[in-house]
């Protein structure tokens, strides 16, 4: 969050100090996270080009490539041992509740989420189905304002791209209407060098 208050603060420099009209952020991976949410806290319509992200990081951590990366059985050991953290996941209720509220039609689908679907391993694994509240809460980019002018929002996608498995998420032209996409036959870090 603080990357994209940084980023208005620039958006605003440009603009009255220099009078740059076309502002346009963008970024690769978490920075185009990262790019697509300096684009919706900004007070004035910015345009933002994310590479190779989608609407939230949940899956990176539980079912992307960076998954087998995490020891599983440390984290759930320190989530038992912390008897506190209960009150705290029960606080975040589905992750995105901020969401939810804000737009009723995608409410009345949650069944559907793909956000919300409990995938085997991830149900028989009590820690990669807290860390999946807990990224759906702070990085699911529903949770955040629509941009001022979403069609200004224009990602750039990977194919093959498993660190972002956008399957197991819903599309960001469901989260914030308007935004554009475009999808091209590469993975994550080729995708990079290729399209970044």
């Amino acid at each position: 969050m603080g990357v994209g208050i940084e980023c208005n603060a620039l958006a605003k420099w440009l603009k009255e100090e220099l009078g740059v009209e076309r502002i346009c952020v963008t970024g690769l991976s978490l920075g185009g996270h990262t790019a697509a949410l300096a684009a919706s806290i900004s007070p004035i319509p910015i345009a933002a080009a994310p590479g190779f992200a989608w609407s939230t990081s949940t899956g990176v951590w539980t079912t992307g490539a960076l998954s087998n990366r995490i020891d599983w059985a440390n984290l759930e050991s320190d989530i038992n041992a912390h008897p506190g953290y209960e009150p705290l996941f029960e606080s975040l209720g589905t992750g995105l509740d901020r969401w939810l509220v804000r737009d009723q039609e995608i409410a009345q689908q949650i069944d559907s989420l793909p956000e919300l679907q409990e995938t085997q391993e991830v149900t028989k694994n009590l820690a990669k189905s807290k860390l999946k509240l807990l990224a759906n809460h702070f990085s699911h980019l529903g949770n955040y304002p629509v941009p001022k002018d979403a069609s200004l929002i224009h990602y750039v996608l990977g194919e093959y791209d498993y660190f972002y498995s956008r399957d197991q998420m819903t599309g960001m032209d469901r989260v914030w209407p308007g935004t554009t996409f475009e999808v091209h036959p590469t993975g994550h870090v080729d995708g990079f060098l290729l399209y970044g």
